[in-house]
């Protein structure tokens, strides 16, 4: 008896897709980052959707203007729980 196993879909399963957001949180972008914001949750949907044997994460780097006193450039680790992400 031969047995139907899939090698290819167990391998894929432990596959990971790093997917990284480059961000402008300029001054003149402050009226579409509420959008911003869940058009990155819409993407990280989709992506899950359409990649369910990855496992999908997501990192963002974001830069500001320079005049500001806080730190120009941030980033957040990749993770795969994008809720973290977007509060």
């Amino acid at each position: 008896m031969i047995k139907n196993e899939r090698p290819f879909e167990k391998a894929a399963a432990k596959t990971t897709v790093d997917v990284a957001l480059i961000i402008d949180c300029t001054l003149q972008m402050g009226s579409y980052l509420d959008e911003i914001q869940k058009e990155i949750s819409n993407l990280y949907d989709e992506l899950r959707a359409n990649l369910k044997n990855y496992k999908v994460r997501v990192g963002i780097v974001t830069y500001r203007d320079y005049d500001l006193e806080e730190g120009n450039i941030d980033s957040l680790d990749f993770t795969d729980d994008i809720t973290s992400m977007v509060d």
